[in-house]
């Protein structure tokens, strides 16, 4: 019998419950991303010693690294799973390493090497749709419906909504009509009565993400007819309530907007990102990659208003992608 009396003792050891929970986190994460297979966290899982077998070869370090291997399983598992899908999606469109797909975007932060299991944090935009930048028309109205073309993740109708709508009413029937002092086309004939609270606002929301990266683009522009006074404003994620999808959670709705006068004639207007302003002093630039939502504001000071809007689009990227 070999004499291991000089050998180190390994004890059975138990993570601690802030270790667990953050084990549990790890992959739970997991199976967010993406919406990936169902039983991705427990392949994962099976793979991974129980808490019991974990032994203190190596002293106090051993609960340290066994949760940075959890996070490194979690993080290989999602990517090859995420990479496979990639991969799939470009040899069914045909169009090889270049995707015309949106694809999800995920950030995930580590904030050292000695502390990397537990520094690991989802932020509030960690899942977001990424539009490649190569299908700038948001809507033309000429489908004749309140959806925007079905191209980067673009599919939630546009709403209407007045000062005085009640929460979770029925949302309003947006019909295109034959647009007035041009020849041919549809545009969405926007009009309200005298207002006495905030006013009204057209909104486009990206949703279900509610997190849209639009990096691939400049600013936004469209085509309109007034006389009209609008807030052009382009919201970002932490600026939108919690319950309407965003992350903000007091001093909300400040969006980062540029004012614009419409006239009784067909314009088109372009509107850069680097224009678009909050209100407040030392307030920071728009984030087009953290997008929420696009709207056209009316205040009740401008009403009653009467316009037609169309050819509501992404402007290119300044010297391209």
């Amino acid at each position: 019998m070999t004499n291991d009396s000089n050998q180190p003792r390994s004890l059975p050891v138990e993570l601690t419950t802030e270790e667990h929970a953050f084990k549990t986190e790890l992959l739970g994460a997991a199976e967010r991303l993406d919406r990936p297979p169902n039983d991705l966290a427990a392949r994962i899982a099976a793979r991974l010693p129980p808490p019991k077998q974990v032994h203190r070869a190596w002293g106090n370090k051993v609960p340290i690294l066994a949760l940075a291997a959890v996070g490194m399983v979690v993080c290989l598992g999602v990517g090859v799973w995420l990479g496979d899908s990639n991969a799939k999606r470009a040899a069914g469109s045909g169009t090889g390493s270049m995707s015309v797909q949106p694809e999800p975007v995920f950030r995930v932060a580590f904030a050292g090497a000695a502390a990397s299991a537990t520094a690991l944090a989802l932020g509030p935009c960690a899942q977001r749709y990424r539009a490649a930048g190569l299908a700038p028309l948001i809507d033309d109205f000429e489908d004749g419906d309140s959806t925007p073309l079905p191209s980067e993740g673009r599919f939630r109708d546009w709403f209407l909504f007045f000062d005085y709508d009640r929460e979770g009413q029925v949302a309003r029937t947006l019909v295109p009509e034959t647009a007035p002092g041009r020849e041919g086309g549809q545009a969405l004939h926007l009009a309200g009565k005298k207002l006495q609270d905030w006013g009204a606002v057209l909104e486009l929301s990206f949703a279900p993400y509610f997190c849209y990266d639009a990096s691939a683009y400049g600013g936004v522009t469209f085509r309109a007819r007034g006389p009209a006074r609008l807030s052009v404003g382009v919201r970002e994620n932490r600026v939108v309530p919690t319950k309407w999808g965003g992350t903000c959670e007091k001093d909300c709705y400040n969006a980062h907007v540029e004012v614009v006068e419409l006239t009784d004639r067909w314009q088109r207007y372009k509107l850069p990102w680097s224009v678009l302003r909050q209100r407040g002093y030392d307030m920071p630039p728009l984030d087009p990659a953290t997008l929420h939502s696009i709207q056209f504001l009316v205040h009740a000071e401008d009403t009653p208003f009467d316009f037609w809007l169309d050819d509501v689009a992404f402007l290119p990227r300044p010297g391209g992608k």
